[in-house]
């Protein structure tokens, strides 16, 4: 569902914008679980972890990595 003064695809397409992997550490992030124990599930590094979130958030219409979760979880 869009935040006001959002159109469904303002929101939606950003996402759509991102790679499978990145799909999946924000998918961990919406969880709720820490930089280290995204790393340790994809078997990546911690700084794999803090480039894929810092891409996520270049795509993104949000700058906080929050507010980007929110808006995966709806």
């Amino acid at each position: 569902m869009a935040g006001p003064g959002l159109s469904r695809n303002a929101t939606e397409e950003p996402l759509a914008r991102l790679t499978p992997r990145e799909h999946e550490v924000l998918a961990l992030m919406a969880e709720g679980r820490s930089n280290v124990a995204i790393a340790q599930q994809l078997v990546i590094g911690e700084g794999a972890v803090g480039q894929h979130i810092a891409n996520i958030l270049a795509k993104s219409t949000c700058r906080r990595p929050t507010a980007t979760t929110a808006g995966y979880v709806q």
